[in-house]
């Protein structure tokens, strides 16, 4: 992958921080994620609109405000860039400007960095084993064109079903410890990844989570009948150049997936709208909608696309086509459906707003209690026997982010 470039106008950044590019391993610490900034923004809305969540611009804010919530959203490395473009002296010359700055040159060393020690690490462990990469790691270098401008904070992997066994076993081999512990909190039909990390405290390097299907979630989504046609994602991905094991998804697979991983985390975060968004620029030249259209109703989750291109269009102006949407967009919503939409419209952000869409994928009075029911309680075939006690924490706090979800739709 090709390395990150700055520009030689940039203003030199001052900063203590020892950053391991070309480097050996280094021990060094982040930026602090806080400062004294207490005076108001002096800013309009217009500019930081599409990095912070737009409920959050009806009043004004205080620099470190302003700070802590584009961290929070993972947009912080983009408002830099845009600052940057601005060239505005009074922006530049910000107390906050200089924070982002600070931060965005961490994150640009540390994502080389890790990087680098991923791509010579992984291949040589399992080069028998083909692997398509996922989100950051996939975007950093292409569809950002910048490894500085998003967070890596894991590795996501997708590899085949039937190769886990050996690709586990000979990363346990290279002193990767593997995390069981995710795998109580649903049934494996739904819960289709897990957590892997290097146990080497002189080699730091994020976690791995490796996936061997891209619907993965601890909802029963299983009942919603996703047809996600693995043999196509493998036939269409494409190999990465110097690496004859590694893959990235085609560019409709591509699609398809940064709009389903947003909905999947309930719009939680807006820089993966930014993913879907600088995914569909990048490739817009050469986008097939139709192929898009007929790979999103083959896999079954138009409903699950739509929402995510409904709000990608709404708060970044995405090119998507008029067409796109009119062939996506469901022809009947539920009551709380309706009411996630005006949550969305006005910046709102509904806890589990996706279990909303999957609940009204259910047909009849039966099966959406039977969604419900497995939501808290998994079936007992199905269950490790020894998870009783999450299943009754899981209980609890799906009561309570219920709770919490009626109260964000209903609320003004």
């Amino acid at each position: 992958m090709p390395e990150g470039k700055t520009s030689a106008e940039e203003p030199e950044l001052k900063t203590s921080l020892s950053l391991p590019v070309g480097g050996g391993p280094d021990e060094f610490s982040p930026p602090e994620s806080s400062f004294e900034g207490k005076h108001a923004m002096p800013w309009d809305g217009a500019l930081l609109r599409t990095f912070v969540s737009w409920r959050k611009l009806d009043s004004k804010h205080s620099e470190a405000e302003i700070f802590q919530e584009v961290i929070a959203e993972g947009t912080a490395y983009l408002l830099y860039q845009r600052i940057k473009e601005e060239a505005d002296p009074e922006l530049q010359s910000g107390g906050v400007f200089l924070k982002l700055q600070q931060s965005y040159y961490y994150n640009l060393a540390q994502n080389i960095y890790w990087s680098e020690q991923f791509l010579k690490d992984f291949p040589r462990h399992t080069s028998s084993s083909p692997t398509i990469l996922l989100k950051g790691i996939s975007l950093l270098n292409t569809v950002y064109r910048n490894p500085g401008l998003r967070h890596l904070g894991d590795i996501d992997l997708l590899i085949r079903k039937e190769d886990y066994p050996d690709v586990r076993e000979k990363l346990e081999a290279a002193d990767y410890v593997f995390s069981d512990e995710m795998q109580g909190l649903a049934d494996p039909r739904d819960l289709n990844s897990i957590l892997c990390h290097r146990n080497s405290p002189s080699s730091p390097q994020p976690a791995l989570h490796i996936h061997w299907n891209l619907i993965n979630t601890v909802l029963p989504v299983s009942l919603t009948h996703p047809r996600v046609d693995l043999d196509a994602l493998w036939k269409q991905s494409v190999a990465l150049p110097g690496y004859p094991s590694l893959r990235v998804l085609s560019p409709t697979h591509q699609i398809i997936y940064y709009a389903y991983h947003h909905f999947k985390h309930s719009f939680d975060r807006l820089i993966r709208l930014h993913d879907l968004d600088k995914t569909i620029r990048y490739y817009q030249d050469s986008i097939d909608w139709s192929e898009v259209l007929n790979e999103t109703h083959r896999f079954n989750l138009a409903r699950t696309v739509y929402y995510p291109f409904h709000l990608a269009k709404r708060v970044l102006a995405t090119p998507i086509p008029d067409p796109v949407m009119d062939s996506l967009r469901p022809k009947k919503l539920s009551l709380l459906e309706r009411r996630m939409v005006q949550c969305l419209d006005r910046g709102g952000k509904p806890i589990y707003g996706h279990a909303i869409v999957y609940l009204a994928l259910q047909k009849g009075w039966y099966n959406k209690l039977r969604f419900l029911y497995r939501c808290f309680f998994p079936s007992l075939e199905e269950r490790d026997p020894g998870a009783f006690g999450y299943l009754a924490k899981r209980t609890v706090r799906g009561l309570k982010k219920s709770l919490q979800l009626i109260v964000s739709l209903w609320r003004k």
